[in-house]
C-alpha cells in the first residue's frame, strides 16, 4: 500500500480473536495536514520491490480546484487519476 502525501499510517495485526470466530487487523491513517488531499494505493498481492517500483513512479499535483495522481501501475500503464472541485474522479489509462 502507498499512502501520502504528508500522512501517517498505522498498521496493527490482531494479538487474537477479536471478532466472532476470526482476527481482524487494523489500518489507520491519519492526515497531518487536513487542508490537503491525500492519496492510498492498494496493490494486493505486490511485493515490497514491487510497490517501492510503483512509489518511484508516483507524481501527485495539488491545485487550487483539483488534484492529479499520476503513477505507472504494475503490468506498466501509466493511470492519471483527477480529482476536481466537485469531488468527481477522471480515470484515464494510457
Amino acid at each position: 500500500m502507498i499512502f501520502g502525501p504528508g500522512a501517517r499510517l498505522e498498521y496493527r495485526a490482531a494479538a487474537d480473536y477479536n471478532r466472532r470466530g476470526t482476527a481482524e487487523d487494523t489500518l489507520h491513517a491519519s492526515r497531518l495536514n487536513l487542508a490537503i488531499p491525500r492519496y492510498a494505493i492498494f496493490l494486493p498481492g505486490a511485493t515490497a520491490q514491487k510497490t517501492k517500483d510503483v512509489f518511484s513512479t508516483l507524481e501527485f499535483e495539488v491545485h487550487r480546484s483539483h488534484a492529479i495522481l499520476t503513477v505507472v501501475s504494475p503490468s506498466q500503464k501509466k493511470i492519471f487519476l483527477e480529482l476536481d472541485a466537485s469531488f468527481t474522479w477522471l480515470l484515464q489509462l494510457e
